[in-house]
């Protein structure tokens, strides 16, 4: 197991790596409202927040925050360490929130601490499939990069936009892929230990590139990363004039099924179909396609049987539906 020690976050300052202040036992110390505040001005349907980041008044759990320290090791517990961790990761639930699936747009993260070499590395954040009982599985997609240089440390969320944006059904982890230049160092800003929207949320992979539930892998610690994450789903449902998904029949289905649904006006259509961990297996570009009601065949002869979501996608609607193979 490992052990850390506690250093009140005073968001608006920067930290220094040093082992002196690992070795440091510190009392709870005082919150920052202001990092609630800032994080409450992104909230719409739209952003994903750990609960552990919203104030009580806004049906959060208003934890305070904090900066991690190690003991008998240099570093952070969110971030570079002397035990040379290499990601950090925060999952979040689709289900728990009633969606099916999401494309991740951009995610944003709370960085308190950063240091830099003459010479600042890119970073960027990792979308992986998975859930709290296996951990981070596979990679859907990498952000854009970002330069330390523009990681933002006195208040504000630094953004990582994906030139592929990744879709992700029932839940997905967002991992912070730390800098491994000499002298390149960041933190992410930690809840208080005990104040998470649900245990085994957050998980780290270290050197060995094994990952790990920060609650079993560190000593009596259970905390959430500030990590946000902006989704897209359903887009234009109740949009005038947006395409609109009408059923998928037959479900279950055994070799095929038709998928229907409504144009108000000549569009672009894409039909994408993704197995539950978020993997895209099949896909149909339809073209433009007349104002109207149409109905297209999917074909699930080669896929397994299990559940899957498809989507509708066109300029003026993204819209998911599921469906089940039998045999």
């Amino acid at each position: 197991m490992r052990k850390f020690t506690l250093i009140s976050a005073l968001f608006f300052v920067a930290c220094t790596v040093a082992m002196a202040q690992s070795n440091r036992i510190v009392g709870s110390g005082t919150p920052t409202t202001a990092k609630q505040t800032k994080v409450d001005g992104l909230r719409d349907d739209s952003y994903l927040i750990p609960a552990s980041y919203v104030a009580i008044a806004d049906g959060g759990l208003g934890c305070d925050l904090y900066i991690y320290t190690i003991n008998g090791a240099p570093g952070y517990v969110g971030g570079n360490n002397g035990y040379g961790d290499k990601e950090k990761a925060q999952f979040f639930d689709l289900t728990a929130i009633g969606l099916d699936g999401a494309t991740v747009d951009s995610v944003w993260i709370y960085f308190p601490v950063k240091n830099t070499n003459s010479n600042p590395e890119d970073i960027n954040v990792r979308i992986y499939n998975g859930d709290p009982s296996t951990g981070p599985v596979q990679i859907l997609s990498t952000s854009d990069p970002v330069n330390l240089d523009d990681v933002d440390t006195t208040g504000f969320p630094t953004g990582f936009s994906f030139t592929n944006m990744p879709f992700a059904a029932n839940g997905f982890f967002v991992s912070a892929v730390l800098p491994t230049d000499a002298g390149d160092t960041v933190c992410l800003l930690m809840s208080a230990n005990g104040c998470v929207e649900s245990t085994g949320y957050s998980w780290e992979n270290w050197s060995d590139d094994t990952w790990h539930p920060l609650d079993s892998a560190w000593t009596n610690l259970e905390s959430d990363f500030g990590i946000i994450v902006k989704i897209t789903f359903n887009v234009g449902i109740n949009d005038p004039g947006a395409a609109q998904l009408l059923f998928t029949s037959p479900n279950p289905a055994s070799a095929n099924f038709n998928a229907a649904y409504k144009l108000y006006k000549s569009e672009e259509v894409k039909l994408y179909v993704y197995d539950l961990s978020g993997v895209l297996v099949q896909s149909l570009e339809l073209g433009n396609q007349s104002a109207g009601i149409h109905t297209q065949r999917i074909d699930v002869s080669n896929l397994p049987v299990g559940m899957y979501t498809y989507s509708l996608e066109t300029n003026s609607s993204k819209q998911f539906a599921r469906f089940n193979v039998i045999r």
